[in-house]
Formats: C-alpha cells, sequence, structure tokens
C-alpha cells in the first residue's frame, strides 16, 4: 500500500494499464490509471483517476471534439477526477521506485509511461511476451458512466494472463529437454536466427517477427489454427508468413507459421528440410544440403 503516496514494500512485479488523451501542447495527460502487484490478484494495488489541467471550455474545438471522441470510448467526464493533473509525474515515480520490473500493454504506453517516471530498463510489453487478450467493457468500476473500456478491469485482464504464462513456464521448466539437439543458422532479411531442426514438424515455426519484416511480406490469418511438435506438444498459431530462408548461402521461399508459445526462436520442419536437400551425418555431428558445397558441424 502507499502512505502519502510512498512506497512501503519493494521489488514486486507490476502490472500496468492506463487511458489518457493527448493536450494541445503535445503532451499526454493520463486520466485512469490501474497497478495490479503479483501478490494480490483480487483487485487493483494501486489506481488514479486524474483531474483535467484547466475547464474544459480553455480546450480548442479541435482538442474538444478528441475528448468527446474519448468520452464515447470510456465514459468519464472531463471534471471527473481526485489526483491533480500536475501531480501525477511525481507520484508515479515514487510508486515505481522499488519494483523489480513493470508490466505495460505495448510499447506505445511503454513510451508513454517513461514520460512520467523516465527511461527504465525494467518496463516490458506483454504484447512482446504473447498477450493478445480482448478487452470487455466493464461494468463494475464507478469512475464511469456506462460500462465502457477501463483500465482497472484492462490491468486485471493482463495480471491474470500474466499469473497464468508464469505458471506454465514453471511446469514447462520442470521438463527435461534432451541434451543433443540440432540448430541450424538461417538468414531472414539480414537477421539470422537459431533454428531447431524438428524433423517431427510438418511445418517451419518462428516464435516472432518485426513488425515491418511482418508487413513486408504480407502476414496472413490463420486463426484457430494449430501447429504439432515432436513431443506432440499443440501449440495456437497467429497467422503463417511466405519469407525468404536462408540456409548456406541459399535462398528458399517457404510458408512459415508464427507461433507466440515456441519454445525456441524458430523450427525448422520437415518442409524445410525437402526445401534445401537438408542431410545429416550423427556420428560426426555435420550437416549439409543437396545444392551447395560445404560441410558444417552443428551447433548443440
Amino acid at each position: 500500500r502507499l502512505t502519502n503516496q510512498k512506497m512501503i514494500y519493494h521489488k514486486r512485479n507490476i502490472v500496468v494499464d492506463f487511458i489518457g488523451y493527448n493536450l494541445p501542447d503535445y503532451s499526454y495527460a493520463i486520466k485512469e490509471f490501474s497497478a495490479v502487484i503479483n501478490k494480490n490478484n483480487s483487485k487493483p494495488d494501486f489506481k488514479l483517476l486524474v483531474l483535467p489541467p484547466y475547464k474544459f471550455s480553455k480546450l480548442p474545438p479541435k482538442y474538444q471534439n478528441k475528448y468527446i471522441n474519448f468520452y464515447e470510448t470510456h465514459a468519464i467526464t472531463w471534471e471527473s477526477g481526485e489526483t491533480p493533473h500536475n501531480n501525477v509525474a511525481e507520484i508515479l515515480t515514487s510508486y515505481f521506485e522499488n519494483a523489480k520490473h513493470i508490466y505495460v500493454r505495448n510499447t506505445i504506453q511503454k513510451k508513454i509511461l517513461e514520460v512520467f517516471i523516465g527511461e527504465r530498463d525494467d518496463i516490458e510489453c506483454l504484447e512482446d511476451l504473447g498477450f493478445r487478450e480482448k478487452f470487455q467493457k466493464s461494468t463494475l468500476c464507478d469512475n464511469h458512466d456506462v460500462p465502457s473500456y477501463c483500465a482497472i478491469n484492462n490491468s486485471m485482464v493482463m495480471f491474470r494472463w500474466f499469473e497464468l504464462k508464469k505458471a506454465r513456464k514453471a511446469s514447462l521448466s520442470k521438463v527435461r529437454l534432451p541434451e543433443n539437439r540440432v540448430f541450424f543458422p538461417v538468414s531472414i532479411k539480414g537477421r539470422v536466427f537459431s533454428a531447431l531442426l524438428d524433423t517431427g514438424a510438418t511445418a517451419t515455426c518462428i516464435r516472432k517477427l518485426d513488425d515491418k519484416l511482418l508487413e513486408a511480406a504480407g502476414m496472413s490469418s490463420s486463426d484457430r489454427k494449430s501447429a504439432t511438435g515432436a513431443d506432440g506438444h499443440v501449440m495456437r498459431i497467429e497467422g503463417s508468413v511466405r519469407l525468404p530462408l536462408v540456409i548456406n548461402n541459399e535462398m528458399v521461399k517457404l510458408d512459415v507459421r508464427v507461433v507466440p508459445k515456441l519454445g525456441y526462436e524458430m523450427i525448422l520442419g520437415i518442409d524445410a528440410v525437402k526445401a534445401f536437400g537438408i542431410g545429416l551425418d550423427g556420428a560426426s555431428c555435420t550437416w549439409w544440403t543437396k545444392r551447395r558445397p560445404g560441410i558444417f558441424n552443428w551447433d548443440r
């Protein structure tokens, strides 16, 4: 809890969500803020409802219309609030002073939060960790005139997802992985991936791609599809994309599945083995491709 806006606990993981609006001076004003810590998932640990910086009549018409649009989505009136606008940065800086990790929704929120508390290395984006939950309109928060998208509700959804991910990661860490695994260096548009060779996988999969690379390749939807690895584990697929894979200086375009919960950076399936004509010698721990010279040791 906070006493005079000071933290009295230390080194906690904090999941954060907030909503706000832009002002004519190009600054961002937080309207509703919610934070949940890792030892209390029944309700937010800390929340703010922030007063406006000045009367609504002082806003230029363009920004009055923008706030009207904000109200239509979040149903919080301009006049609502308890915390003075000018105190928000100081309050948040104090609150996060001893945080272990701060988890926000995405990179946009990370950049906004850093405007208030300064640049930090301990802020992580849940979307980078695979968060794709859809928020629902809250019916429980008194900050809103009608059921609307609410930072408090959002933070609870994010926190529950985060706790489930931690629990699953803990259970997976107890499983002993095979000691002998074959990894290939795969280049895609100049970026090198360490790809696990899995001949039990029917399709080549990747955990994450840059947004620019996905856009350039034209990502296609594969909703409600899944991929099965050699161990029988079924993973949900977010999409598929045709990418130029380079192995041993040979480029082959291949349909690659994007699987955020993939256990490795990339997996080469049997489709890649056939496309490149990959050969292996287990006795010497070497590999080669059919159409290019060279014999290489694999990374283990």
